[in-house]
């Protein structure tokens, strides 16, 4: 609870700095954190520190592949039930930078599906696929429950 509360306070942090030095640019822009710190200049000695963002950026899009890759891989071996997930890692990767340039051809047209089509798309598989595999879990449970009061 303590590291989303500051996470949370760092986002809005970043936010209000961005809408203070950018306005409503903010909000036009795909990367504001980007532009406003570049526009930060103190004196003669603290300019040019939009690589800092820049290394944060990359980072943070290593980082989280790296975790799809891991659930990813770990739910192919679940699924197919491998001992080890470890002997698909490979595959899933070179998979999944395949993907990402057949994918979208640019930004905008991924941004364009992500505000357009993301929402009427993951509706499925956020919330009517979760609720079956819950109702069907709880039948389970039940149907074992019910099945244990009666060998007693």
């Amino acid at each position: 609870m303590l590291g989303t509360a500051f996470a949370g306070l760092i986002l809005v942090i970043v936010k209000i700095r961005n809408i203070l030095m950018l306005g409503d640019l903010s909000s036009k822009l795909y990367f504001p954190a980007h532009v406003a710190v570049s526009r930060i200049s103190v004196g003669d000695f603290l300019q040019r520190i939009e690589l800092s963002v820049a290394v944060v950026f990359v980072t943070g899009a290593f980082i989280k592949s790296s975790i799809c890759l891991f659930v990813s891989c770990q739910g192919v071996a679940k699924l197919f039930k491998l001992n080890e997930y470890r002997s698909i890692v490979i595959q899933m990767g070179l998979l999944m930078i395949y993907l990402s340039y057949a994918l979208y051809d640019s930004i905008i047209e991924m941004r364009t599906w992500a505000m357009q089509i993301y929402p009427y798309y993951a509706i499925p598989f956020q919330v009517i696929l979760p609720l079956i595999i819950l109702l069907i879990a709880e039948i389970k449970i039940r149907m074992k429950m019910k099945g244990n009061a009666k060998s007693m």
